[in-house]
């Protein structure tokens, strides 16, 4: 008989994984619309422990999905990937989202839209639950932000999302997301899981669209070795979404002497998608780079991921790159003249002079002739 400590442990490294299989699968979905793909599958948030989701000798496995509602019918999946919606401002679009309990536990959820931001890496994230959403997770409401579903079942939940009259024209992203707290004790300490899955919100605002990327921050460490054409650099630069459309790319460094002499390129780097003012910071490893003494820095950014024209950004910089061999004649150099000069200044100290001066010390008395009257 599995004890009572063995259960709670395989229920919460089995709701663990579940949550994290979930989130992975529900949000990274394809942004296209037009795609088609079910509802997500029981297979998508199988742990990855290989353990099997069904109940065995009494272990409550927790698994769930928030997915847009394909139909009238709660039995049948949809067949978007994501909420996407094209709309003037002042629209009101009314939809309906699916929440599958796919665990073999009744649980209550916390329903909420919230706002997506690229995290340091460039990655999207979302604000946590604890914090008020102030662009597209703010547009939307529910009926009920708290339900309840029973095991094997699932629920359609109706959505309203108010574009305001003043919204800007460009891209929004958010989330519609599906909570459920979980409490773990062990000893004196209680733990709160905050676990929570679901889909993407991308909501465009018509009007005049920019895609823009800016290149800022560029920093070059150049470091020079004893074979003149074997130096290495490190980039290190700032890739910024300065439009109002989502964009990604690819970027370039190349690092080279004046006039591109002895240029290497790095391998393209991938840039995220970028959320209107979001940025990532990117860096470059090269090798046999010239010692030049001027390594001049180029970045090449080329747009990609939108529908609509979108120019590249280019940006350079200059350090110094002096050759390490040079550097050390040149030392070489300054030490020998000190030598020198000390060497003349003590040999100079120890030979006489042939017109040395008096002795200061020596007093010559001068008699004074004092002439008495006749």
């Amino acid at each position: 008989m599995i004890s009572g400590r063995r259960i709670a442990a395989a229920t919460l490294a089995a709701t663990l994984s579940v949550s994290f299989a979930a989130v992975s699968t529900s949000l990274a979905q394809s942004d296209d619309p037009s795609t088609s793909t079910p509802a997500p599958p029981e297979e998508t948030v199988q742990p990855d422990d290989g353990s099997v989701l069904q109940p065995e000798g009494g272990e409550v496995v927790h698994s769930w999905a928030l997915a847009p509602a394909g139909s009238d019918d709660p039995n049948e999946g949809g067949n978007r990937p994501n909420l996407a919606y094209t709309v003037e401002p002042g629209t009101v679009v009314d939809d309906a989202v699916t929440l599958y309990n796919y665990g073999n536990a009744q649980l209550i959820f916390n329903i909420y839209a919230t706002d997506a931001f690229n995290g340091e890496s460039g990655e999207l994230d979302f604000l946590s639950g604890t914090e008020a959403p102030t662009g597209v997770g703010s547009w939307v409401t529910f009926p009920q932000d708290i339900i309840t579903v029973p095991a094997g079942q699932q629920a359609t939940i109706p959505i309203q999302i108010s574009i305001p009259d003043n919204a800007g024209p460009g891209d929004y992203t958010g989330a519609l997301l599906a909570s459920n707290e979980a409490i773990s004790t062990g000893g004196d300490q209680v733990v709160r899981l905050d676990r929570r899955t679901g889909t993407r919100l991308l909501v465009r605002v018509n009007g005049p669209l920019t895609a823009e990327l800016a290149i800022t921050d560029i920093s070059t460490d150049y470091s020079p070795a004893l074979n003149p054409l074997g130096g290495s650099a490190t980039v290190s630069y700032v890739v910024e979404n300065r439009g109002n459309t989502r964009l990604g790319g690819t970027a370039t460094a190349k690092v080279g002497g004046p006039f591109g002499i002895g240029e290497v390129s790095a391998p393209p780097v991938e840039i995220p998608e970028l959320l209107p003012g979001g940025s990532v910071a990117l860096r470059a490893e090269l090798d046999s780079i010239p010692a030049l003494g001027i390594a001049r820095t180029t970045i090449d950014v080329e747009p990609s991921g939108q529908d609509l024209d979108a120019t590249g950004a280019n940006a350079s910089s200059s350090v110094l790159a002096l050759p390490v061999t040079i550097l050390l004649v040149l030392l070489a150099l300054l030490f020998g003249l000190l030598a020198l000069r000390a060497y003349r200044r003590h040999h100079h100290a120890q030979t006489p002079t042939e017109n040395a001066d008096p002795d200061e010390d020596a007093i010559i008395d001068v008699g004074v002739v004092e002439h008495q009257p006749t």
